[in-house]
């Protein structure tokens, strides 16, 4: 698989960094944790990158230091999960299939915030992306989930050294299966993931470069160009920074 063009001067400064095996990741424990995302132009992330590696490692699966995602949203006829997030309820909901396309594993994932901003995952191995998620659901989803959007996007994901924190960029993000394809080039996505906000290293490298959190969805995105029906007001801000990195 070669390098895709849009991290192609990103992926040589991966070399810097010491590996960190998916096992190493796994037993790190992070799905219990908080999160911050902000968003910023490729630029950016080449800078970020390249101040990581003393305080980071980097995931490392089949020789490879980035990993290509799959991912398919489902939710209600109503979009009751999105309708969640869009609401601004503390406690929401996101239910998913994943697939990790290196190493080659799909799993079902429902990822929950509740009202102190903790976030949690459950997950389990399946054998697809497109499944009846309803089988694996209890009676609180009663009303019943399908599949709404499919979206795919590069990931790197980070381990600080010292333990704790997990950081995530995400790159190339593409809406593409149940409406028009919208298709980000310029826009990345990182997620801090910790059990401790004010100890995080990545938060004090961001913030050199004048980068505010910024808390987006990428299903809520999805939500809003394949179903602009749903209303989307309450995002209307985060669209127009979005449509001014894209810009850039």
């Amino acid at each position: 698989m070669s390098v895709p063009e849009i991290i192609k001067d990103i992926v040589p400064l991966l070399s810097k960094f010491e590996a960190l095996t998916l096992e190493e990741l796994e037993a790190a424990n992070m799905l219990e944790r908080r999160d911050l995302k902000f968003i910023f132009p490729l630029a950016k992330a080449k800078i970020i990158v390249s101040r990581l590696d003393e305080h980071y490692r980097v995931l490392e699966v089949k020789g490879y230091r980035y990993t290509n995602y799959e991912t398919v949203y489902y939710d209600t006829s109503s979009f009751k999960y999105y309708l969640q997030h869009h609401n601004e309820n503390l406690n929401r909901l996101k239910i998913r299939t994943r697939r990790y396309v290196q190493s080659d594993l799909t799993f079902y994932e429902i990822k929950s915030k509740n009202n102190k901003g903790w976030v949690s995952k459950e997950r389990q191995l399946t054998d697809s992306l497109f499944l009846d998620i309803n089988k694996f659901l209890g009676e609180e989803f009663a009303e019943g989930l399908e599949p709404k959007i499919k979206i795919d996007y590069i990931r790197i994901t980070f381990l600080s050294k010292s333990g704790g924190e997990k950081l995530t960029l995400d790159f190339n993000l593409n809406m593409n299966h149940y409406g028009p394809n919208t298709h980000y080039e310029n826009l990345v996505i990182a997620e801090m993931k910790t059990k401790d906000l004010t100890r995080s290293i990545f938060s004090n490298i961001i913030k050199d470069l004048n980068v505010d959190p910024t808390g987006i969805s990428k299903y809520c995105l999805g939500v809003i160009h394949t179903y602009p029906e749903v209303k989307h007001n309450n995002f209307k801000q985060k669209l127009l920074k979005i449509k001014k990195i894209e810009q850039e």
